[in-house]
């Protein structure tokens, strides 16, 4: 008994275009307008009805002097069918624009100094040219975005250090330079540029000693034999600069170098000597291939010099 139930539902097993075929019928009622709103040839039809209805050994049409009228059953399915069409219709629509990046979501995960960088501007431009891809930025620690791209909860993550991860792609996409923000009215800004020497005593506003930035700062202080009088910490340039605008003390930080007169008035800022570098790492997950969204944000990121203040 059970075979044969199951050899019935394998004859009566309909393929999509039986389907479309199917509904369009029963919609207009005429295989001559079914077959016209397919873009088929009227027997096409006829045919693919016939071969259905001898596939499933019970008719879904009452034929009388050519006309074609539904079964009770045929009815009864029309609802089903046309929701599912409808549903296949927007899955299609659906894939066709996530190839083209006309639709769909990104995930990025960013430090908070990388998200106040040209981080910006590369989604800026990216959204330019794929308006309809909704982007999802959030700001975190480098460990937590390590953690995430593991998961999978993210494509993309932007940090300045990668931890030891087997399971991490690792692209370095940039290097940015550590700068001094200084009120226009310090005794420093007269100078093109700052030496570490020259902080000695001054008050310091920057990165903690455990961050990716914090760690080369205080290895240059260390080197030039000073010890840095940190006495605001901050985890981003963007809170650096405006609290060294308030006169809080000297902001040793990375990105925004060319933003900061801008948007503080009273702001100076000054390159670092010597040069203090850090990376800009992209990390994304090896296990996991990168969808078409976040392929073509990793060239934006590439082109705009990955996160370079």
């Amino acid at each position: 008994m059970l075979a044969h139930k199951q050899c019935l539902c394998e004859t009566s097993r309909m393929n999509l275009r039986q389907l479309e075929i199917l509904h369009a019928v029963l919609r207009t009622g005429s295989v001559t307008e079914a077959a016209r709103a397919l873009n088929l040839s009227q027997p096409a039809v006829s045919i693919a009805l016939r071969h259905y209805e001898d596939r499933l050994g019970a008719p879904i049409f009452h034929r009388s002097k050519g006309r074609l009228t539904p079964t009770a059953e045929a009815l009864e399915m029309f609802p089903d069918i046309e929701d599912l069409l409808v549903r296949v219709t927007a899955v299609n629509r659906r894939l066709h624009d996530l190839l083209e990046s006309r639709g769909g979501s990104l995930s990025i995960l960013s430090t908070a100094t990388i998200v106040n960088s040209n981080l910006a501007s590369a989604i800026g431009q990216y959204k330019k040219r794929y308006p309809d891809v909704r982007i999802i930025l959030r700001r975190m620690s480098t460990q937590q975005i390590i953690d995430q791209i593991e998961r999978g909860e993210a494509e993309l993550g932007l940090a300045h250090q990668d931890l030891p991860e087997e399971n991490l792609e690792v692209e370095r996409l940039a290097e940015i330079a550590v700068v001094c923000g200084l009120r226009t009215d310090h005794p420093l800004a007269r100078k093109p540029s700052i030496q570490v020497g020259d902080l000695r005593g001054e008050p310091v506003i920057t990165y903690g000693p455990a961050a990716p930035i914090g760690r080369p700062i205080r290895a240059a202080f260390a080197a030039a034999g000073i010890e840095i009088r940190d006495g605001v910490i901050v985890n981003d340039a963007l809170t650096g600069f405006h609290l060294a605008s308030a006169g809080a003390g000297i902001a040793l930080v990375g990105h925004l170098g060319t933003r900061a007169p801008m948007m503080f008035p009273d702001l100076l800022v000054r390159p670092l000597r010597p040069k203090i570098l850090a990376p800009v790492l992209l990390l994304t997950r090896k296990a996991r291939p990168l969808s078409r969204n976040a392929l073509r944000m990793i060239e934006f990121l590439r082109r705009s010099g990955g996160a370079r203040g």
